[in-house]
């Protein structure tokens, strides 16, 4: 969910890609999400 709040901000310009990076990589280490171990290190957009 959170991540998602960050793709809308990226979207409109709020936000650099730079910055959705970095959001990413700091949830991940926050939630450890089972399934987010098939999509590290690929480019959510």
């Amino acid at each position: 969910m959170s991540l998602s709040v960050a793709e809308s901000m990226f979207q409109k310009g709020v936000i650099s890609e730079d910055e959705y990076s970095e959001i990413d990589t700091i949830l991940f280490e926050k939630y450890r999400p089972i399934l987010g171990t098939l999509l590290a290190g690929k480019s959510l957009l």
